[in-house]
């Protein structure tokens, strides 16, 4: 099987590590990073907008990391037909309340990555089980936050994969949110993680093909 050649986020997962401090966890994977423009929106610019109020600490911490890495082009924002037409959606309608638009906008990202200077298979960050119908490809590998911390875990940059799990779930408690109570993670089977970089000096990560369906975070 082929080497994953882009990674793609979608919004959940870097809502996750930034309340965890983890964001530069996204920079492991050893392959071009890119996030279509909606997300970005989705993550920093949407709930500010939607309370009428300016970024809060965490909104203010995951802009100035993208718009770092964007800078150095280790992370590149995508602005897709998709995201043009939700852009001009909201321009239209200041109501307009988004359903899955950044999952559409990546899968338009994907399928026209070769104007990007990319092919090959591409690896999903992503969290909500709508992603899964969006992307109904061979060449598309799912990885799952918890997932991904179970890979970070086995290549030394983080101690406990279970440890940083039980660690939100208590933020998101402190904070009175209920988003995390809907993930329940099957901890049980902590081999194929559908991806794994190798430590540094190994080279770079491979595809592990079909995802295990128990490293996955179930509704």
């Amino acid at each position: 099987m082929r080497q994953c050649c882009m990674l793609i986020m979608d919004a959940t997962p870097i809502i996750f590590l930034a309340k965890l401090g983890k964001l530069d966890l996204l920079l492991e994977f050893k392959i071009p990073v890119f996030m279509p423009r909606e997300v970005e929106f989705e993550i920093v610019e949407k709930q500010a907008r939607k309370e009428r109020r300016e970024l809060n600490s965490e909104e203010k911490t995951i802009q100035a990391f993208l718009e770092k890495h964007k800078k150095t082009k280790r992370i590149t924002v995508v602005r897709t037909i998709v995201c043009k037409a939700v852009e001009d959606s909201r321009k239209a309608d200041p109501t307009y309340a988004s359903h899955g638009d950044g999952e559409v906008a990546a899968n338009s990202l994907f399928l026209n990555r070769d104007k990007y200077g990319v092919s090959g298979p591409a690896l999903l960050l992503y969290e909500d089980a709508d992603v899964e119908v969006v992307f109904r490809r061979d060449d598309v590998h799912f990885l799952t936050t918890y997932a991904m911390f179970v890979a970070m875990e086995k290549i030394g940059r983080l101690r406990s994969a279970d440890d940083e799990w039980d660690r939100l779930r208590n933020i998101y408690r402190q904070q009175n949110e209920n988003d995390l109570a809907k993930h329940n993670v099957d901890r049980s089977n902590r081999g194929d993680t559908e991806y794994l970089p190798k430590a540094h000096g190994e080279g770079e990560g491979s595809t592990s093909g079909t995802p295990s369906p128990k490293t996955r975070i179930r509704r």
